[in-house]
């Protein structure tokens, strides 16, 4: 399925493609934001100041990292980035907000 992602503007998608095994993209956002902010987790996202977790810096490809990591580990089809930066992205895809 693919799927348009949104940071900040509604008008600019990254589109990603997610095998069709994984089909509530909503599920996997919030897993994947529990994940990254918790902070006993440790991972290339956090931003460190004084030795101490602040905030996390991620965008489209970090989800589709931890969607091969975590849920497609097993899989030879992955998930992966299709388009960045699109305007011409297709409103059937389902869509997700950071």
């Amino acid at each position: 399925m693919y799927v348009n992602v949104f940071f900040s503007e509604e008008d600019i998608a990254d589109i990603i493609f997610i095998p069709d095994k994984l089909d509530d993209v909503s599920s996997l956002q919030t897993e994947f934001l529990q994940w990254l902010f918790d902070k006993d987790n440790n991972h290339e996202f956090w931003v460190i100041s004084n030795g101490e977790k602040i905030y996390c810096r991620y965008g489209t490809d970090a989800f589709v990292k931890w969607i091969n990591d975590n849920k497609l580990y097993t899989f030879s089809e992955k998930a992966k980035v299709e388009k960045r930066n699109c305007k011409d992205f297709c409103q059937k895809n389902q869509k997700l907000n950071f």
